[in-house]
């Protein structure tokens, strides 16, 4: 029953990955105090990345340039296909104002 394998855990490495990936930010950090290892594993797979970035909720870019021109753009991530609503182009919205 205490067997282990050649790098010192007693289950496979892909199940101490899959239960690394589970775990919340602030016990995934507590982790890699555990001892060298875990910290090598943690760091090498990058697993707090998508904790402080996570996936689908950047919103975009808001840019401002003052010049000649002072204009400002906001540059989004393409929304999916099935998200957008049937005819959304055709709104007043992707009109360009003149005025503006």
């Amino acid at each position: 029953m205490d067997e282990t394998d050649g790098s010192g855990f007693c289950f496979p490495y892909d199940v101490l990955l899959d239960i690394l990936r589970r775990l919340p930010c602030r016990a995934l950090a507590e982790s890699r105090r555990v001892c060298s290892a875990w910290r090598s594993i943690i760091d090498g797979h990058n697993l707090q990345f998508p904790h402080f970035f996570p996936r689908g909720v950047f919103p975009g870019i808001f840019t401002s340039s003052y010049g000649c021109d002072d204009s400002s753009s906001f540059f989004a991530p393409p929304a999916a296909c099935s998200s957008r609503p049937r005819g959304a182009r055709d709104g007043p919205a992707f009109r360009r104002d003149p005025l503006l």
